[in-house]
């Protein structure tokens, strides 16, 4: 289940892009770590999953029966997923500015359920080199290109060590993109597995520290 749930949906795009919607919702949280220096050096990263999708984890993964899922199963549903959003580098894309920040893949997935039986996954990743933010802003954007998960930020969920700095969230302006809908169509043809639609049509946090870092 989980792998055709994270699997690339060309079919959903063979008419127009008014197929295509999100089955998946994510209330998403970022952690920034920052070095003495105040460079950033990791992302952390905590994604609370919806009742539905929820619902089926638990279906799939509790292979006693229980109704539960225990220690083992949790770190089963934690390497599973991790497997499945590999190819779309867990859907994490990071910037300064224009130019790549190159990431590392997260070490482990670590999945936990609430009380109410919400799935949460905690992962984190580190940036290559870490990113001094003076200049030019720091931009991460957490996407789906398959738009069959959406993330869900909002600003107060987004946090950092140390001094912190100014952060501004965008979204896409899909009454507008939505105008042309075969470009989406057309990249999805192009490659079904990783679209390159351009950034307009991902979310973007931005993270300008100026003189404070």
């Amino acid at each position: 289940m989980l792998r055709l749930i994270f699997s690339a949906l060309l079919l959903m795009f063979m008419t127009s892009f008014s197929l295509a919607h999100p089955h998946v919702f994510v209330t998403a949280a970022i952690e920034l770590e920052r070095n003495d220096a105040g460079k950033f050096t990791v992302i952390h990263h905590t994604w609370k999953f919806d009742e539905l999708f929820s619902s089926t984890v638990m279906l799939d993964f509790d292979t006693n029966g229980d109704g539960n899922l225990d220690e083992t199963e949790l770190m089963d549903v934690g390497n599973t997923i991790k497997e499945n959003i590999a190819e779309y580098d867990f859907f994490t894309t990071t910037r300064i500015d224009t130019d790549i920040a190159a990431i590392f893949a997260p070490e482990t997935i670590t999945a936990t359920l609430t009380d109410d039986n919400m799935l949460v996954l905690r992962h984190s990743m580190m940036f290559e080199k870490p990113v001094a933010v003076l200049e030019k802003p720091l931009k991460i954007s957490v996407s789906d290109p398959s738009f069959y998960v959406a993330f869900d930020f909002v600003e107060t969920a987004i946090t950092m060590t140390g001094t912190a700095c100014p952060i501004e969230i965008t979204v896409p302006d899909f009454d507008s993109l939505l105008t042309n809908p075969s470009t989406m169509t057309e990249a999805f043809f192009a490659n079904p597995d990783k679209p390159d639609l351009g950034d307009e049509y991902y979310s973007w946090i931005e993270v300008q520290c100026g003189a404070q870092s």
